[in-house]
């Protein structure tokens, strides 16, 4: 495993992640709160089918920010993810990280964790010493 590669790619992966993520919970947010306040301003008495489609239209302008980010973080997102993937794939100590993140394609969560745990995996491996040539012999016995 190219652990330079696979670094660069969880990390991308994760900031993506991260922020689609962020950028829904905003969404959601702007979302329930305006159709709370919809709600609350219907008279059942005199109620109007038109109001119902110029809440949706001024609902859809003010999300429409959101949901053209999250578009253009889709494709990258994806891709980045697929990477990271090939990358814990080459892992064969652990296997736990390349299975989350392969989830992680379905469930974004699932994913952050896959990509967290290869991040520290990488550094596991970063931080062991190369093997040298003394290190073969250590064991041998002569006689």
């Amino acid at each position: 495993m190219n652990t330079k590669n696979a670094k660069i790619f969880s990390i991308i992966s994760l900031v993506l992640l991260v922020t689609a993520m962020i950028i829904g919970m905003i969404s959601l947010i702007i979302f329930v709160k305006e159709f709370n306040a919809y709600i609350a301003s219907i008279d059942i008495n005199n109620y109007d089918s038109n109001s119902a489609i110029e809440f949706s239209i001024n609902l859809r302008k003010k999300l429409d920010v959101f949901l053209r980010i999250t578009k253009l973080l889709g494709l990258p997102t994806l891709i980045f993810t697929i990477l990271t993937a090939v990358e814990a794939n080459k892992l064969k100590e652990n296997r736990t990280p390349f299975i989350l993140i392969i989830i992680g394609l379905l469930v974004s969560v699932v994913g952050i964790v896959g990509i967290i745990l290869l991040l520290i995996e990488i550094n596991k491996i970063e931080k062991t010493p190369p093997p040298t040539i003394d290190d073969n012999y250590s064991n041998h016995v002569e006689f």
